[in-house]
C-alpha cells in the first residue's frame, strides 16, 4: 500500500513529533462545505486551470493592489495610469479585441473600486494584499498537532469608529449577511486580524468592486465558537487522514461529485456537477 503523502499545509516540525497544520480562509471554507471536497482540492492538488474569467479577476485584483499602494504611499495614481502600468494577462495579449476587452473589464472594476473607496470614507487605509501567518500553537483537544493560521487580505483599513475592516474582493457574487456570519473563512480572517493588529473590533467584508455591492459583518460569540470547533475538527481530520463526505447544497456544483461515494448511483446529482 502506498502511504498517503503529507499535504503541504500539514508538516511535522523539525526535531519534533508535532504535526503543524496550516489553515487558510480557503481551507476552512472548503472543509466547512465538505471534508472530502477539501481533501480532493487541497490534498490531492489536481491540476488547476486558470480560466479566462479567473485571469480577468486576478487582473482586477492586481490593479486594485497597485492603486491602493499608491494611495498608502502618498502618490495616488489615476485609473488610466494604473491600467497602463499593469499588463493584461498573457491570454489576452493579442493586440486586438481580446486585449481591449480585458482592459475595458479592468477599467470598470477599478473605477467601481475608486467610487466604493470614496463612499466608504475609511479613516485610514492600512494595507493592500496583506499576508499574515501566525506562529504554531497547540490546540486543546487535538494532541500531537499545532495550528497555524495564514492568509492574504485584499484590503485592511480602519473605519471612522476605529473598527478594523478586513475586505475580500469578489469578481461577481458575494455571500448574504447570514452566510458571511457563518462562513468558516470569516472566523479565520477575524483571528488573523486580531493576531496581527491586536484589535478586537473587527469587521469582515466582501465587496464586488465593479458594482460596489458590499456585505459586512461582525462575528458574534456563537459564530466564533462554531469557527473554532470547525478548525479543531479539521485538524483532527488532517491528522487522522479521515475526510468523510458531507452531502449538501454545494454538491450540485462540485467537480468531484461524480467520484464521491456519497453519490454512488445518484447520477441525477452527479451529472449536474460538470
Amino acid at each position: 500500500m502506498t502511504a498517503t503523502p503529507t499535504p503541504t499545509h500539514a508538516r511535522p516540525r523539525a526535531g519534533h513529533d508535532t504535526l503543524v497544520v496550516t489553515i487558510t480562509p480557503s481551507h476552512a471554507q472548503a472543509y466547512g462545505q465538505c471534508p472530502l471536497y477539501f481533501s480532493a482540492v487541497y490534498q490531492a492538488r489536481p491540476p488547476h486551470l486558470a480560466t479566462r474569467a479567473i485571469q480577468r479577476g486576478r487582473h482586477v485584483h492586481s490593479l486594485i493592489e497597485r492603486y491602493t499602494r499608491a494611495l498608502i504611499e502618498g502618490h495616488p495614481l489615476g485609473v488610466d495610469a494604473v491600467i497602463a502600468r499593469v499588463p493584461v494577462p498573457p491570454a489576452f495579449r493579442d493586440g486586438g479585441d481580446d486585449e481591449q476587452e480585458a482592459i475595458d473589464h479592468a477599467r470598470v472594476g477599478l473605477r467601481g473600486y475608486e467610487t466604493w473607496l470614496e463612499e466608504r470614507r475609511f479613516a485610514t487605509i492600512v494595507a493592500a494584499e496583506q499576508y499574515f501567518r501566525t506562529p504554531p500553537r497547540p490546540v486543546a483537544g487535538v494532541d500531537g498537532a499545532a495550528l497555524v493560521f495564514s492568509g492574504r487580505v485584499d484590503l485592511v483599513a480602519l473605519t471612522r469608529d476605529n473598527t478594523l475592516a478586513l475586505v475580500d474582493f469578489k469578481s461577481s457574487s458575494i455571500l448574504t449577511p447570514e452566510a458571511l456570519h457563518r462562513a468558516p473563512s470569516s472566523f479565520v480572517y477575524r483571528h488573523l486580524g486580531m493576531w496581527a493588529y491586536g484589535h478586537d473590533d473587527i469587521e469582515i467584508s466582501q465587496v464586488v468592486p465593479a458594482t460596489g455591492h458590499e456585505v459586512s459583518v461582525r462575528l458574534e460569540p456563537g459564530h466564533v465558537e462554531a469557527g473554532a470547533a470547525l478548525c479543531r475538527s479539521m485538524m483532527a481530520s488532517i491528522k487522522e487522514q479521515s475526510f468523510p463526505a458531507r452531502p449538501g447544497a454545494y454538491c450540485a456544483y462540485c467537480d468531484h461529485a461524480a467520484r464521491c461515494p456519497a453519490f454512488a448511483g445518484r447520477g441525477d446529482i452527479a451529472s449536474t456537477a460538470f
